[in-house]
């Protein structure tokens, strides 16, 4: 509990410092969420990226960037930050999961 409790303290702040929530923990995982002005707008948003203002507004252009912003942030802060790498040392997590290194995985829908 205190590992995942120490991903979280950096997750949620970050996800809220970038105009997220965070939603839910479950274990050790975390539903983050960012709310658009203009949900309908959504389905406009072009994967490329080639979208104008016209189509989608300014204000959920820049919410969608600032997702993936606090998502390399909160790698950043985990490669960072001493009492987080020291879990890839622990010898009781790593006799239970040999090679295990401190590390997350995202998804963006």
């Amino acid at each position: 509990m205190t590992y995942v409790n120490s991903v979280a303290e950096i997750t949620h702040s970050m996800v809220d410092r970038y105009g997220g929530s965070a939603n839910k923990n479950i274990g050790d995982a975390f539903l983050l969420v960012w709310k658009f002005s203009d949900p309908d707008e959504i389905e406009k948003m072009d994967v490329r990226g080639y979208y104008t203002s016209e189509e989608v507004g300014l204000e959920n252009q820049i919410l969608a960037d600032m997702s993936v912003f606090s998502f390399l942030k909160i790698i950043a802060k985990l490669n960072k930050y001493n009492h987080i790498r020291q879990y890839n040392e622990n010898t009781a997590i790593l006799k239970r999961v040999p090679d295990f290194k401190v590390k997350m995985g995202f998804g963006l829908h």
